[in-house]
């Protein structure tokens, strides 16, 4: 299956949700409902996981924190180092 192969754990497949739901509604303004359409989800799944990971990184959750600047770093077309 997919998600296998791509995830580890079921939380690592949350936090990737969840640093979408963040970089597309901070960065690309993307609406609530446009991006629970992309994934399967519910507007307010979109939410609640962009709030989540907006406290992740006010918190400064180390791996959270890493992963969204890779992405954000990767989507600016920079080389990517990611530290474990």
């Amino acid at each position: 299956e997919f998600r296998r192969v791509l995830f580890r754990s079921q939380r690592e497949l949350v936090t990737a949700r969840h640093i979408f739901f963040h970089i597309c509604r901070n960065h690309y303004q993307i609406s609530w409902r446009e991006m629970a359409d992309i994934l399967n989800r519910d507007h307010s799944t979109a939410i609640n996981g962009e709030k989540q990971f907006g406290i992740y990184l006010s918190l400064g959750y180390r791996h959270e924190s890493n992963l969204y600047f890779a992405v954000l770093a990767h989507l600016n077309g920079e080389a990517v180092i990611l530290e474990e």
